[in-house]
């Protein structure tokens, strides 16, 4: 069959006009009640990016005050912890508390995240724990405690930690340098917490 040069021009028309259709647009899911807050420079030489999760009636209930879940690998697990703490403020199991999760400000791949955090948690001398927790001990945390509404109460020995986020306590080297505030691990990101009667168990 011979096309005629009519009908090649009109097929040629009709796929350039598919080709240029866009792709359709979905809207993107965001965690509703959290926030991105890059911090100034650090002590150690990083730029930390902070994931923050408020309670939900953290806008509403303006003189009320929360305890802090501190947590690190953010850019992983801040959506995951974010997950159970629905779970357990609909199960009435824990009182509302606001999330911290440590990060990297940039944009950066999971082998980049794994660069940039292996000095942070390394014990000396492989790493730079210590320098690490220095910066959470007084910049991090009084950030927060300046920034939002911390539940005094809740303060030193007491703030939180989820327990990835010590994971290079647990050596001894980096045990006899660490801060006074990040000396007590949880083994559950809210054990303290059960300690004070506020957290029970769910069926």
């Amino acid at each position: 069959m011979k096309l005629t040069p009519f009908l090649v021009l009109a097929c040629l028309s009709f796929t350039a006009a598919f080709a240029a259709e866009p792709a359709p647009e979905f809207p993107h899911y965001v965690l509703p009640n959290t926030q991105l807050r890059p911090l100034p420079h650090s002590a150690n030489g990083s730029d930390y990016l902070l994931y923050v999760a408020l309670p939900s009636d953290y806008a509403t209930a303006k003189t009320k005050r929360y305890p802090v879940v501190y947590l690190t690998d953010a850019y992983w697990d801040f959506a995951l912890y974010n997950g159970f703490y629905g779970n357990l403020n609909y199960d009435k199991a824990a009182p509302e508390f606001i999330i911290v999760g440590f990060g990297y400000q940039g944009t950066h791949t999971n082998a980049d995240y794994d660069i940039l955090r292996r000095p942070d948690y390394a014990p000396p001398p492989e790493g730079k724990a210590d320098q690490f927790l220095r910066v959470v001990e007084h910049e991090i945390i009084p950030f927060i405690e300046k920034e939002y509404r911390v539940d005094p109460s809740y303060l030193d020995p007491e703030r939180q930690f989820a327990r990835r986020l010590l994971q290079p306590l647990r050596d001894a080297r980096a045990t006899r340098t660490i801060p006074s505030a990040c000396r007590r691990e949880s083994r559950r990101a809210a054990t303290p917490l059960r300690s004070r009667g506020e957290i029970r168990g769910v069926e």
